[in-house]
Order: C-alpha cells, then structure tokens, then sequence
C-alpha cells in the first residue's frame, strides 16, 4: 500500500484534530471509529499513518505538517 502521507488532508482538517488532541477531545489511539466520534470520518482513510500513534507523537506529527503548509518559500528564478 503506497502511503500520501497527509498530502489529501486539508490544512483545517489537521489543525482541527491537533486541536481535539490537545483538549483530549478525541480517542487514543487514533482510529476511524475516535476520528467518526470525533465528527472528522471524513479524512479516515487519509490519516493512516496517524493511527496507533500515541497522543504526544500524533501531536508532533500533525504541527510538523501545519508548519510546513504555512512556511513560505522563496520565489523561484
């Protein structure tokens, strides 16, 4: 199975379960049944490589890839 990562997840997708996850809002570890109570089923399938993560990885994980999306890059010649 080939992985994408968090590439199909929306940035608000991501921040919005960073958040569950810091208000230990959301099941551990992260399967599609806490993602569906959580009310994010929808990005299930797409967060794979999140679950079975413990909360402090997850966590790690998730403000890895939101920082990433917001960094700016340098315009290209």
């Amino acid at each position: 199975m080939l992985l994408k990562g968090l590439t199909r997840v929306p940035t608000s997708k991501l921040q919005r379960l960073l958040k569950l996850l810091h208000q230990d809002r959301i099941g551990l570890p992260i399967s599609g049944a806490s993602l569906m109570t959580a009310g994010l089923s929808d990005i299930a399938d797409d967060v794979e490589m999140l679950k079975g993560l413990e909360r402090q990885t997850a966590q790690l994980v998730l403000v890895a890839v939101i920082a990433e999306r917001k960094r700016k890059l340098p315009a290209q010649d």
